[in-house]
Order: C-alpha cells, then sequence, then structure tokens
C-alpha cells in the first residue's frame, strides 16, 4: 500500500509539472497566454493568489488563459523554476512552451502575452529583441529588464506592443523597471508604463485594468 502511494506521488507530480491548465470559459472571447513568476515545480502560495485574481478577471472580462510551467532551476534558488535569468539564456524554449500551452487552451487562435516577475523578464526580453508569434500584445506585471548591444537598436518597426506595470511598494523593480522602459522608449519600442497601488502580485484592480485592453481574437 505504501509502495502504491508513493508511485502516485511521483506519478502526479510528474503529470502536474507537465500539465498545462486552461482557466476561464471556453466560449471566451480574447486568449491570453500567462508565465508566472519564480515558483515552486507545484504551483505555491503567491501563485495560487495570482491564479485566483486570473480566474475572477477571466469570467468577468471573458478571456481565457493559458497557463504554461517554466522547467528550468533558478539560478538564486534550484528548489524553484523560471523561465529565463541570465542573457545567454535563449528564449526560443520559452516561445515553444508558450505556443504549446496556447495549442492546448485555445488553438489556432490569436492571443496575448501576460507576464508576472520572471515571466514578465521573459516577457521583456522578447520585446527587446522583437521575438514574434501569433501574438502582437504583451503585458508585464513587477518585472524590470536588461539589455544587450548584440539586440536590435531601433525597434520603430516592431509589431510588438508592451504595457509594464509596477506596483508602487515594490520596491525592487521600481528602479529598473523604469530604467528597461526608458531604455525601450530610446530604442523606438511601442511601450507604456504605469504604477498600480500593491505589492510584487497581481491584484483585481491593476489585473482588470490592464486586460480590458485586451482584443478580441480576430479568428474567434
Amino acid at each position: 500500500m505504501k509502495a502504491l502511494y508513493l508511485l502516485f506521488l511521483i506519478t502526479f507530480c510528474g503529470m502536474s509539472a507537465k500539465a498545462i491548465d486552461c482557466i476561464g470559459p471556453t466560449s471566451a472571447s480574447r486568449f491570453v497566454v500567462y508565465l508566472h513568476g519564480m515558483d515552486t515545480p507545484i504551483p505555491g502560495n503567491l501563485e495560487m493568489r495570482n491564479r485566483a485574481a486570473l480566474e475572477t478577471v477571466a469570467n468577468k472580462l471573458n478571456i481565457r488563459f493559458a497557463l504554461p510551467r517554466a522547467t528550468n532551476d533558478c539560478p538564486s534558488n534550484s528548489n524553484l523554476k523560471c523561465w529565463s535569468w541570465t542573457e545567454q539564456d535563449s528564449i526560443e524554449s520559452v516561445l515553444e512552451a508558450i505556443n504549446f500551452s496556447a495549442n492546448i487552451c485555445f488553438p489556432h487562435l490569436a492571443f496575448s502575452l501576460l507576464g508576472f516577475s520572471n515571466g514578465g523578464y521573459a516577457v521583456h526580453k522578447m520585446m527587446r529583441k522583437c521575438s514574434t508569434g501569433n501574438f502582437t500584445q504583451m503585458i508585464s506585471f513587477g518585472a524590470s529588464g536588461g539589455w544587450s548591444k548584440n539586440d536590435p537598436q531601433d525597434l520603430a518597426n516592431c509589431p510588438l506592443n508592451l504595457s509594464m506595470n509596477i506596483g508602487s511598494t515594490d520596491e525592487a523593480n521600481s528602479s529598473p523597471s523604469v530604467a528597461f522602459y526608458q531604455y525601450l522608449k530610446s530604442i523606438n519600442a511601442q511601450v507604456s508604463y504605469s504604477k498600480y497601488l500593491g505589492g510584487h502580485e497581481l491584484t483585481l484592480d491593476s489585473l482588470t485594468q490592464s486586460l480590458t485592453t485586451v482584443r478580441a481574437s480576430p479568428s474567434n
């Protein structure tokens, strides 16, 4: 009996790490892939609070979310999973996870991207490299970003559009996010920046305000 229980735990954890969760009505007219922040292999407390906020907004605004899971160990803590951390990390694996989850939750439909914390960092990396896919609209919360001399130096013709959002008490990301925003503006990116009341978390008010701008899929 004990052996069967251990087998169940191993199987459940393995499936959970690979499974794609979908949140929101199947009849939704708008679609978003959400990239979480640094998290344990099984969603932790902050992530579960973020998901609760996403579910409320999904039903309110008729949005369906795809929730892929990161699989890379975070360099600062190998017990946590990250999307991207350094300039050397490939963004291609993140794009593959995005497209895979979108095909599970809303196949063949255009979608937007939403990234929180480390997920937002990955979104910022896509923006500065103009890494396009079946999306053009991107939203980040609680994230900063870096840049490289190897990045495109003029994003005037890049189709991506980024909305950056930082909590008023998110001290760790406040100044770095402003610097990143100013960098993007200097290379003619389509980017906006706003602060909301709160810390390093997704709040219902800020999510609702940002996601109201998500465009309906033209394929729906």
